[in-house]
């Protein structure tokens, strides 16, 4: 079990069901062996993860609007969701930033969302703001 939540945490996935191998190999020996209802269990959760937070995408995945301050969960998809865009380990320069986050969103204001994930640890700088990256995980 200790592989599969390292697994997660790599992916920077809250569990499973949200990652695009879902289920990989690995899911399905540990699900067979302790539990094999649990595969089943995640399916619905990811659906009901892709429902919920669907309406804040477009067709073609790009976000929609800023989610209200008391919609905390709202905002933290929309970070996890653009910091997924990211490579990570990459040194990207301030610009580089906002062009990626401004291909991502419909509500031009790339820097209250470059802001907004620095703040919550999605992204990384330099003190002088010049570069930034997404942290590897180890």
């Amino acid at each position: 079990m200790w592989a599969i939540y390292k697994c997660c945490i790599e992916k920077n996935k809250n569990n499973c069901g949200e990652c695009g191998n879902f289920p990989c190999e690995r899911l399905n020996e540990w699900a067979t062996n302790e539990n094999p209802e649990r595969i089943q269990n995640l399916i619905e959760l990811k659906n009901k993860t892709i429902e919920r937070y669907s309406k804040l995408l477009d067709k073609d995945g790009r976000i929609i609007r800023w989610p209200q301050k008391k919609k905390k969960d709202e905002r933290i998809y929309i970070l996890k969701y653009l910091q997924s865009k990211f490579q990570k380990g990459k040194l990207y320069r301030k610009k580089e930033v906002n062009e990626m986050i401004e291909k991502w969103h419909l509500f031009n204001d790339y820097a209250l969302l470059r802001r907004e994930m620095y703040d919550h640890n999605f992204i990384n700088r330099t003190k002088d703001c010049r570069e930034y990256w997404i942290e590897l995980k180890e």
